[in-house]
């Protein structure tokens, strides 16, 4: 045995010697050190409620100029839906007048002098009128949407929208999204007079528009015709008178069937006299026959 497998031998009697017995785990003792498992707090069955009035939105982390901070003033409290809805009926509400104190200087009708003044007409337009005057005299009181005053008295959109110059209430419009805007006819009348000069001014003016229009309108029908004429083609058709021949026909012929004989005709009077130096069996003679045009029937003679 050689010197170097006496030596292996020697150091694996060392290895076997200072190792100890082997220590066997049980799956028990797998399931004491195995680490215990915590159920979340929250499960995936649960539903979680958000309130919608009091979250924000960060705008994704930009500046939100409309967000209310230290700078601004302080933050508004957030309110629910059902208190934001309260806050627009007690807007949109008109209240009673409340009972004057003193009879003799009391504001009355400009018109029967009552006391019974309508709250809206003097809250919304500053106007003094009783209820039963508004209601007899709807060519002075009534209220007017915002189409009927810029088609009847030709007011712009700007005029409309400046409140200094015309008072308007708003209400929700049954016709659509947008909210009716509506005027008081008194003040219309006023503002429109003031512009025109007078109530023969305006309509002096609606006619020279109404005039405008229809005359834009007879433009628009002219081009358009003219352009139909442009793209029509007409196609004319010929009746000829019937002939005595050997084949009675009457005959019916376009511009397009003239042009085409007309065309084969001269063709045939080129090729004509281009042969007239060949051999005779191989001129174009003419035989019994009538053409479409009225002119002989022509074929190479075998």
């Amino acid at each position: 045995m050689s010197e170097i497998q006496r030596e292996k031998q020697k150091s694996f009697r060392d290895a076997t010697a200072k190792s100890g017995p082997v220590a066997v785990v049980t799956e028990q003792d797998r399931k004491r050190l195995r680490p215990e498992y915590n159920a979340p707090s929250i499960q995936k069955k649960d539903y979680i409620e958000y309130d919608f009035s009091t979250m924000k939105d960060s705008r994704g982390g930009f500046l939100d100029e409309t967000d209310k901070n230290g700078l601004k003033g302080p933050e508004e409290e957030p309110q629910s839906l059902q208190e934001w809805k309260e806050k627009q009926k007690q807007e949109l509400l008109v209240k009673d007048l409340a009972p004057p104190l003193d009879l003799e200087n009391a504001p009355r009708c400009v018109e029967c002098e009552s006391l019974d003044l309508d709250a809206n007409l003097h809250t919304n337009f500053g106007v003094l009128v009783c209820r039963r005057c508004m209601k007899e005299k709807p060519e002075k009181y009534a209220l007017l949407t915002k189409t009927e005053c810029r088609e009847d008295y030709l007011l712009t959109e700007p005029e409309l929208k400046d409140t200094g110059l015309l008072r308007r209430i708003e209400k929700p419009n049954p016709h659509g999204f947008s909210r009716m805007q509506l005027f008081l006819r008194l003040q219309v009348e006023e503002f429109a007079w003031k512009k025109w000069g007078s109530a023969e001014g305006l309509d002096a003016e609606w006619e020279r528009r109404e005039g405008a229009r229809l005359d834009r309108r007879e433009k628009r029908y002219q081009a358009k015709m003219k352009e139909m004429r442009k793209k029509t083609r007409a196609e004319e058709s010929h009746s000829f008178h019937k002939r005595e021949g050997p084949a009675k026909k009457s005959y019916n012929l376009t511009i397009e069937r003239f042009l085409l004989e007309l065309w084969l005709l001269v063709l045939w009077r080129f090729l004509y006299k281009q042969r007239l130096g060949m051999r005779q069996r191989d001129c174009w003679n003419a035989v019994s026959g009538v053409g479409t045009c009225g002119g002989p029937v022509y074929h190479s003679k075998v």
